[in-house]
């Protein structure tokens, strides 16, 4: 990259860093909003995982990314897809929060880097991108080992 340009993509991953970091401080307020406004976006989330869903396990597992190189993706196909059920069901309300039952370093950097690879309005709206980076970032400190 040129200077301009590098200096450009530091500034815009400081600023995706600062939101990750925000909305992980956030998370508890986010994940206990039940405004319709909130059940909306959490459904819109849901949504978008389950049209999405393998080409979502493939980005979070592939060796080789294609983009954003510097985010080190998770192994493990089928721990992945666990992590994409789980955080549906948290977002339709049919499964209750809180820390999961034992640790799993896949999913927790799963869940980190669906977070962190969510694009806002490339994946999906802003309200319901807030939802589902909550729901991740929650479950990635609670199955961090």
């Amino acid at each position: 990259l040129n200077p301009a340009r590098a200096r450009a993509a530091a500034n815009a991953d400081g600023k995706a860093n600062g939101l990750i970091e925000q909305v992980k401080q956030d998370a508890p307020r986010i994940l206990a909003d039940t405004t319709p406004a909130a059940k909306s976006a959490r459904l819109a989330a849901a949504a978008k995982i389950l049209s999405n869903h393998a080409a979502i396990v493939a980005d979070a597992t592939r060796a080789e990314p294609k983009s954003q190189v510097e985010i080190e993706r998770a192994g493990g196909a089928e721990e992945v897809d666990a992590l994409l059920q789980e955080t549906v069901a948290r977002l339709l309300g049919t499964e209750p929060g809180g820390a999961p039952e034992g640790t799993s370093a896949t999913k927790s950097k799963a869940a980190g880097v669906i977070a962190r690879r969510l694009c806002v309005p490339r994946d999906m709206g802003a309200a319901a991108a807030m939802q589902l980076r909550a729901q991740l970032l929650e479950l990635e400190g609670a199955y961090a080992p």
